[in-house]
């Protein structure tokens, strides 16, 4: 069944005030409900202020942006609690004492007792794995147990959207795998719509959807075999595709050609060029 659209860019357009050219410009843009999204592009390509539009932090000077068919307002008017973002530092987001006082800091305005605001605190760390962090103080967990926890405040939140800006950039691999997974279940056990800026494109094969964006404009978008397979033009634009794709780019340029269902997966390439292998 085709999903409805929960995310709309019409003709948005923004740029700073002590700049004369757009950050963004000409943005439309359909992200259907419970879609996970991996937004790519170089430094200054403007994925950060189009995540900072959505959460209301940011005004574009013209066109429009809904959510679920209802304008985004400015987080000065009115902040949507249907809209969580974790940033790159997860160390921007403490506000609390402890890992418990931070995850309910984001619920003081949800009218819950005491019983339910400890209960939903409780299940939001048990999302994560951080359930028994709850008297722990934040500068005593490791970098990938602060981001988790951010993660927890915005979940606590119980958001229909939820928006991450490079949060493993600051991760060694490990911590990288470990937190996208997690980000992955939640994604399929909520059936929220996620929007994702990395600069990892691995990460980004686990999407529905890739989009490009360049000198402030969508320059490419679709399902992530299609995007992350442009090995030659991802680089003009100062990009790296995934190795499974430029090893494929350069099989072809020594005569063996894999297509990209074959390099889907690392399994997938190593299976055909076992194929390949037997026929030579």
């Amino acid at each position: 069944m085709e999903k409805q659209t929960g995310i709309r860019f019409d003709h948005v357009q923004f740029h700073y005030p002590h700049q004369a050219d757009p950050v963004l410009q000409a943005i439309n843009w359909q992200i259907p409900t419970g879609s996970w999204v991996s937004l790519l592009g170089n430094n200054g390509s403007g994925k950060s202020t189009l995540l900072k539009l959505l959460v209301g932090l940011e005004w574009p000077q013209s066109g429009t942006i809904t959510i679920n068919g209802k304008p985004v307002q400015p987080i000065t008017q009115s902040v949507n609690p249907t809209v969580g973002m974790v940033f790159q530092d997860p160390d921007n987001q403490f506000v609390g004492a402890t890992v418990a006082d931070d995850v309910a800091f984001g619920l003081a305005n949800q009218d819950l007792d005491q019983a339910e605001l400890q209960q939903r605190v409780r299940e939001s760390l048990q999302l994560v794995e951080m359930e028994t962090a709850l008297d722990r103080a934040p500068d005593q967990l490791s970098g990938g147990q602060k981001q988790r926890v951010a993660v927890a405040s915005v979940m606590a939140r119980r958001p229909a959207v939820l928006l991450l800006d490079e949060v493993t950039s600051m991760l060694d691999p490990q911590g990288r795998q470990e937190l996208i997974t997690q980000l992955h279940q939640l994604h399929r056990q909520f059936g929220i719509t996620v929007i994702e800026v990395t600069h990892q494109p691995n990460e980004a094969m686990l999407a529905d959807e890739v989009v490009v964006l360049h000198d402030g404009k969508i320059a490419m978008q679709g399902k992530p075999a299609a995007v992350l397979s442009q090995s030659e033009q991802l680089a003009d634009w100062g990009l790296q595709a995934p190795l499974l794709y430029r090893l494929r780019t350069w099989l072809a340029t020594q005569g063996y050609f894999v297509s990209e269902q074959q390099a889907a997966t690392s399994a997938d390439l190593r299976d055909a060029l076992w194929q390949l292998k037997s026929k030579i």
